[in-house]
This record gives C-alpha cells, sequence and structure tokens, in this order.
C-alpha cells in the first residue's frame, strides 16, 4: 500500500482537526507532517490507514490517558452513522486498538470507548510513518499544485487554476525550503498569550474547513478577551464570490460598528405595449359599419399617446 501526496495531506488533515475536536478545542494538535522521525515502518498500518477507522483513532489518542469517550460521543465527533461507526469499532476492537466497555444508566445502555496500549503504539508509528514520509511528499509533488486540495477542498480546481497554482508554489519556494517553512511554523504555540491580547479581534471561519475545525475556531474566541467569533459558510481556504458580501459586511460592522447600505443597481421601469389592428374583419359590413368610426378614432387617439409618453421618459 502507497500513498500519494493528496492522500497523505488528507490524512494529516484529519488526525490534526479530528484530535482537536477530542479534545473540545484545548489540546495540543498532533501535526503530523511537520516533524521528521525515524520510522521502521515500510508501510501504513491497514487497520488504522481506513478514513473512518484513523478518524475513531484520532479522536481517541487526542484525550489525555486513561479517559474514554461515550459512543454517542464519538459519532457527534465524526459525524458517523451508528451502523458504519460500530463496525469500524468492531475491526479496531478485534485488533486489540481500543477496549469497548457497556455498562446502564438507569435502564438507558451505555457504550464506553478507550485506546489501549496496543492501540496508542499503533497510532503513534502510524503517525511517525507519515512524519517520515512527508518530506519524500513535498519532494514529489511541489510545484505541481499539491496544494490545491487545501485551497479548495470542496471542489476539482479546473487545470487553468492547477496552472496558475503549480506556478506559484514553483516561484515562491523550493521543496526543501517549503518543508523547513511547515516544520517551523507548525513548532510555534501561541496558546498561552492569547489571553493577554488587548487589540479588538475578529475571528472569521469556514464551517466546513476540514483542515482546522470550528471548535480551534471557537476555542480562540473564546480566549482572545472579547473577540468576535463568526463562521462562514463552505470549507474552501479561499472566499468564494458567493459569499464575498456578507465578508466586507463582517469585517466593516467589526471595523465601523455599522454596515453600510448597498447603493441599488436597480430601476423600476414601466413598458408600455400597445397593439392595434387594420386587418379586414371577416365579419360582413352590415355587422360593423356602425362602430368603425368610433374604433378608427380610438386606435388614432392610443398611438398619439403612446408615442407621447414614450417621448416624455
Amino acid at each position: 500500500m502507497t500513498l500519494s501526496p493528496d492522500e497523505a495531506t488528507g490524512a494529516l488533515r484529519d488526525m490534526a482537526a479530528v484530535e482537536t475536536r477530542s479534545q473540545r478545542g484545548g489540546g495540543a494538535l498532533i501535526l503530523a507532517g511537520c516533524c521528521s522521525a525515524r520510522c521502521k515502518m515500510e508501510q501504513p498500518d491497514p487497520v488504522i490507514h481506513q478514513p473512518l477507522r484513523l478518524k475513531i483513532m484520532a479522536a481517541l489518542n487526542g484525550l489525555p490517558r486513561g479517559e474514554r469517550l461515550e459512543f454517542v460521543r464519538v459519532r457527534a465527533i465524526l459525524n458517523a452513522a451508528e451502523g458504519n461507526l460500530s463496525a469500524h469499532l468492531g475491526t479496531l476492537n478485534k485488533a486489540g486498538y481500543i477496549k469497548v466497555e457497556k455498562n446502564f444508566n438507569g435502564r438507558r445502555p451505555r457504550t464506553w470507548i478507550s485506546l489501549t496500549g496496543t492501540g496508542a503504539r499503533a497510532y503513534g508509528d502510524y503517525a511517525a510513518y507519515l512524519r517520515a514520509k512527508f518530506p519524500d511528499w513535498i519532494e514529489q509533488g511541489w510545484g505541481t499544485a499539491i496544494s490545491a486540495t487545501n485551497l479548495e477542498p470542496n471542489s476539482a480546481p479546473g487545470p487553468e487554476f492547477r496552472r496558475s497554482l503549480a506556478r506559484i508554489e514553483r516561484l515562491g519556494a523550493s521543496p526543501a525550503s517549503m518543508i523547513a517553512l511547515i516544520r517551523m511554523n507548525h513548532q510555534i504555540d501561541v496558546r498561552e498569550i492569547f489571553p493577554s491580547i488587548r487589540a479588538t479581534t475578529l475571528v472569521l471561519h469556514h464551517a466546513g474547513d476540514s483542515g482546522v475545525s470550528t471548535e480551534a475556531g471557537r476555542y480562540l474566541g473564546r480566549l482572545v478577551p472579547g473577540a468576535k467569533y463568526i463562521e462562514l459558510l463552505g470549507n474552501d481556504r479561499r472566499s468564494n464570490l458567493a459569499e464575498n458580501d456578507r465578508l466586507v459586511d463582517e469585517i466593516e460592522e467589526w471595523l465601523t460598528g455599522w454596515r453600510g447600505t448597498v447603493d441599488p443597481d436597480r430601476v423600476l421601469a414601466t413598458v408600455l405595449f400597445t397593439t392595434s389592428s387594420d386587418r379586414p374583419s371577416r365579419r360582413p359590413p352590415s355587422a360593423i359599419a356602425p362602430g368603425a368610426k368610433c374604433w378608427t378614432g380610438t386606435s388614432s387617439r392610443q398611438g398619439r399617446r403612446s408615442r407621447a409618453f414614450a417621448a416624455a421618459l
């Protein structure tokens, strides 16, 4: 089993995001892609590598040792179907990676899940494998728009966008420089200084961001005194045209205290449609003769009034 750069990026993103959710925004991310490590694994563990099982392990690994999660909590964190989640928990339990315990709260059954020592080591080896291989994936993919899935995970970037992004990657940094930059950025932990921030702060977060969970955004909004936290729709890192108006409105209100009115770009127009016909009637002359003269006068007046009204517009 081999991982492509996109698969590896997705695995790292899932691990960091799910660990944050299980910690309720308060713990350190694993940041599996930021550090070098020695790893004896030649291939990723197939039991852990399945996406949902990987997320289960990440959620449990984010807990302090000895703590456990209730089944309903795991389901909420992962947004997984009950039957699907139960099946993958069975696989992990059979492998000895997790421990499943059942008890009752009154008459209501409860299921608790915890990470075993074997599971913690297996998860650590899997993370170490990703860390060890991460430089290779950057070397292989950098300059080919490898960052496209991070910028726009909700859509398939077109060829023109990918060509432009690939050029930006090549001009922005070499693969070695990018690896060093990622490692340096992820070694920085500034959480302790959040409460000391006195500047007014606006936190904007995409609700579906798969790289950084909403819990992490809310955590930042809680720790910075007086910060305003706003969730935007979508999961793309770049703002899109559909939400630009709201984005600008939120920033304007935060800076000025009020939202400006939008200049109207529409006008109310009146269209007058008139018609008359001089086609000969199929009725006999004796039937139309009495009203023919009256109709001719009405038609003429209608035409004059229509032309005058149009000229006045």
